[in-house]
């Protein structure tokens, strides 16, 4: 009574199930109207705790910065210690105020995926991060000789290196001809 090819012994407990790796049930994952909401209900949300650690830092950033940068417990921020951290990075350490732009690029991501708005993202993701490369070149450039004993870098330390440089190549007649010509060329775009 031998076993023919197509017939199999039944499985016992001791068999493994063999695993196949389908990436279209992955795929399908992704697109799966329920996960997609759920995701784009979590981006909005993060965006949202970052507006409000973003602008609690304005205002508390000076007091908690020693405390950030020690690792101290005593945080005055609103989103605690992870809002003061993350402000004080992003803030300072990236895009100075223009910085604000991450949540709303975030906010439209999400609002995408949760199919309330119908916008096209490249389109939002480049106009973000123009904007924000120049309002951080642009703030430090203005705001920076204002703002020297600020806790906070108008331009960030982007704003700030990119503006150092480019002052150094061009001048600071070279900078705003730079300033201006790009702004042209994203209104044209």
């Amino acid at each position: 009574m031998g076993l023919s090819k197509k017939e199999t012994k039944p499985r016992t407990g001791t068999q493994r199930p063999e695993i196949r790796f389908n990436l279209s049930s992955i795929s399908d994952t992704f697109r799966n109207e329920t996960f997609l909401f759920v995701s784009g209900a979590v981006l909005a949300i993060v965006a949202i705790f970052f507006v409000i650690a973003y602008i609690s830092f304005l205002f508390t950033g000076g007091t908690d910065q020693s405390a950030v940068l020690s690792g101290a417990q005593d945080i005055e921020n609103s989103t605690g210690l992870l809002g003061a951290r993350m402000s004080e990075s992003i803030v300072n350490g990236w895009f100075g105020f223009s910085s604000i732009l991450i949540p709303v690029f975030l906010t439209v991501c999400g609002l995408n995926m949760m199919r309330i708005t119908h916008t096209r993202i490249f389109r939002w993701f480049v106009s973000c991060a123009f904007l924000m490369i120049w309002c951080s070149v642009f703030l430090q450039l203005v705001l920076s000789p204002i703002m020297q004993n600020s806790f906070i870098i108008p331009g960030g330390s982007h704003g700030m290196n990119l503006t150092n440089l480019l002052k150094g190549y061009v001048g600071v007649p070279g900078l705003h001809l730079i300033l201006l010509l790009t702004m042209l060329l994203y209104c044209v775009y």
